[in-house]
């Protein structure tokens, strides 16, 4: 069943999304409530879905906001409570301080690489700041004058093991401040410095045999170097880093990238797996302040108590660790010749809880496309589409629960930039939001002039509900507050990411 409004109340709605603007600036009444969200069916049927709920808070101008509760089914419903938040109000603190919306794997984590650039041309002979020889070798033959000249060399020529680097801004996850207080005298650190060491002193990795680098340099017509960088070819010089931050520390891990070979831990005493990081957040001395804009509170890294909190077998081509949303578990995902296995890490004691298999056979070769976890559940998807549900107990205990594809979701719409999902024993629902696209959505049904060709979907989402059978039921819900909605626009956004239940 296709659910779909009149063109006079769509219109109307426009009305209504655009008078966001005039509420914003003066009086806020009429119906600012209204929030229509318009359902294009794309597989199955709408009762499959019933009793489907999805909740959403939408903003304009960080002052208008709507909280809306959806439910799904052949009589759809939505329900909207309107807030206009007074202009004294901070901005960031309506909006961004409960923002939940991004759940990029890269988003406040630790950042690490091999190859260090960062202003390599002040490095001092340590090569503290990179790896330099390579660039300098190749500069030794770049003729004077001669623009962009390129030669390909590998790394191992040059180093015998490879080297962390880590970027200030990436040193630790999200929440700790680039610098912390030695409590043994020398003042204000820099973290990544420390962290960098750190990892330098532990770990000793052969460089790989492949790992090469394209060198590029530019000089002047008396030789002098005006520019040179060297690209990585491949990625056998950037390491996967998987991290977990809690108020004792951070756990993390490294992996080769996608598509190269294990890293080899051979050398290295603490071998490879899962490792914590105690940090420790002390006030910072009031004499040792740069000003009074300084945290009060700033990480002490004790990487004295460095440790390997569970192995992975060197033998394993990926290694991904998360958390349960209330921080009590960690998740490590390993790929493992044809198996793809869930080990349960308890984030208190770092005792190893249960194990589990996630995909096993040809399927397992796949690489691992996203990982998305609720309260009780983990929910992993592979590149061909391939998913696996598991049910987490209260005491660390995973089970698989449900598994199927989302190949035929992915087929009629956009990766989802956000997803959540809710299992009932039966039915798994997930709501994603919306892409930069409408392609999924036949606007010309609506809209004559094809006004929204170059529009921006912020608020509108996809639903997709699978039973025992597959998939039951596809839609688009296009969010009224989306229409207009350009690049550069201040339309409408989400403050979190919608929340799917069943109701």
């Amino acid at each position: 069943m296709r659910f779909r409004l009149s063109a006079l109340l769509l219109a109307a709605a426009l009305v209504l999304s655009c008078a966001g603007l005039v509420w914003a600036s003066g009086s806020v009444g009429g119906r600012a409530d209204d929030v229509v969200l318009t359902e294009t069916l794309l597989a199955g049927d709408s009762t499959a879905a019933q009793g489907v709920t999805v909740d959403l808070t939408t903003m304009m101008d960080g002052q208008l906001r709507w909280q809306t509760r959806y439910t799904t089914g052949p009589a759809p419903t939505a329900h909207t409570d309107f807030t206009y938040i007074w202009k004294g109000k901070s901005t960031l603190e309506t909006i961004f301080v409960k923002n939940d919306i991004s759940t990029d794997d890269y988003i406040g984590r630790m950042w690490m690489d091999f190859l260090g650039f960062q202003n390599f041309r002040n490095q001092d002979p340590q090569e503290e700041g990179g790896l330099r020889q390579p660039l300098e070798d190749v500069a030794s033959r770049c003729p004077a004058g001669a623009q962009d000249y390129r030669e390909t060399v590998y790394v191992k020529d040059y180093y015998e093991e490879l080297r962390f680097y880590v970027s200030r801004s990436g040193a630790l996850p999200a929440g700790f401040s680039e610098s912390y207080f030695d409590p043994d005298g020398k003042g204000i650190l820099d973290t990544a410095t420390a962290l960098q060491e750190l990892l330098q002193e532990t770990f000793h990795l052969p460089v790989p045999e492949d790992a090469a680098l394209e060198v590029t340099v530019s000089k002047s017509e008396d030789g002098a170097i005006t520019d040179w960088e060297g690209v990585p070819v491949g990625n056998a010089l950037t390491p996967e880093v998987s991290s977990v931050t809690t108020e004792e520390g951070v756990f993390f891990t490294f992996s080769a990238a996608y598509g190269e070979e294990p890293l080899d831990f051979s050398r290295s005493e603490m071998g490879r797996g899962v490792y914590f990081l105690p940090v420790e957040r002390i006030p910072i001395p009031e004499d040792q302040k740069f000003s009074d804009e300084v945290e009060e509170v700033t990480p002490v890294l004790h990487t004295e108590n460095f440790t390997l909190v569970a192995p992975i077998a060197q033998e394993a081509e990926q290694a991904r660790l998360w958390a349960s949303p209330d921080g009590q578990w960690l998740y490590l995902v390993v790929r493992e010749g044809k198996a793809w296995t869930l080990t349960v890490l308890s984030a208190d004691n770092r005792d190893m809880v249960s194990q589990c298999t996630l995909f096993s056979g040809e399927a397992a070769q796949q690489e691992l496309e996203a990982l998305w976890a609720e309260e009780g559940y983990l929910l992993c998807a592979l590149s061909d589409g391939s998913f696996s549900l598991v049910s987490v107990g209260e005491d660390g205990q995973a089970q698989a629960a449900f598994s199927d594809t989302l190949a035929p979701v992915w087929e009629k719409v956009s990766r989802w930039d956000t997803v959540s999902f809710a299992f009932d024993g039966q039915r798994l629902a997930l709501a994603g939001k919306s892409g930069f696209s409408v392609d999924t959505v036949d606007m010309d049904e609506y809209f004559s002039t094809g006004m929204l060709s170059s529009s921006v979907i912020l608020c509108s989402f996809d639903l997709a509900v699978y039973n025992g059978e597959g998939l039951a039921y596809l839609a688009t819900l296009l969010h009224n507050q989306d229409l207009g909605n350009t690049l550069g626009s201040s339309g409408c956004d989400l403050t979190e990411r919608p929340r799917v239940s069943f109701s």
